[in-house]
């Protein structure tokens, strides 16, 4: 688990009966990056996309870097 959801969980104690607790965050978050789309041929392309996910909340952002990369083709 991020730290940055650690610190707002607090001490996780297993409890008596067993049963945890559900807990769920509402934060805002922002996606930025690109792209590139690579024509093979006709039919074949290639694409890569990078993006810095950003999520904020108590005054505190944690960023998490995302990267696909996918292959395509065209009928």
């Amino acid at each position: 688990m991020p730290s940055f959801y650690g610190r707002r969980l607090g001490a996780l104690v297993v409890p008596a009966d067993g049963v945890w607790e559900k807990r769920s965050f509402m934060d805002p978050a922002a996606n930025v990056g690109g792209g590139v789309r690579f024509n093979v041929s006709d039919r074949l392309m290639v694409r890569s996309d990078i993006r810095a996910r950003l999520i904020f909340a108590d005054g505190d952002t944690d960023a998490m870097a995302v990267f696909a990369f996918n292959v395509g083709y065209r009928f």
